[in-house]
């Protein structure tokens, strides 16, 4: 490509492939193989509008990011105390009746994904392992 590219977001980070972080634009004349790679990232939930400018043309595409939060559900105090120390992780201790081996794991899901303060909240509910 000989011209300019200019590649830019209303919501989030853009990094380029060297992983140098760019803010919400990139520019590049650089490249001579017709490909430039660039990373969006974003804390925020929303949609993003990426716009790819270049010789006179312009395009744009939506990347929609999703709020997510990790829940800790230890019955136990040090693992607790543990997931307080990070920003972002609901930190919840898990009640006796769903503590200890005999528990499956979608009974937990199941009564948190049901109170009523939760409800109509999560498009998603994920497990880590």
């Amino acid at each position: 490509m000989d011209g300019v590219v200019t590649i830019s977001t209303n919501l989030g980070t853009l990094q380029t492939a060297d992983e140098n972080p760019s803010g919400d634009t990139v520019i590049d004349s650089t490249s001579t193989e017709g490909t430039i790679t660039a990373y969006i990232s974003s804390y925020e939930a929303g949609d993003a509008v990426i716009y790819v400018r270049s010789m006179g043309s312009e395009d744009s595409l939506t990347v929609h990011f999703t709020n997510y939060i990790f829940s800790l559900t230890p019955d136990d105090e040090e693992i607790l105390a543990c997931g307080r120390r990070y920003e972002g992780v609901d930190v919840e201790k898990r009640p006796a009746r769903l503590s200890g081996d005999h528990v499956k794991v979608l009974e937990l899901v199941c009564e948190i994904a049901d109170r009523p303060e939760l409800s109509g909240t999560y498009d998603i509910i994920a497990l880590y392992f």
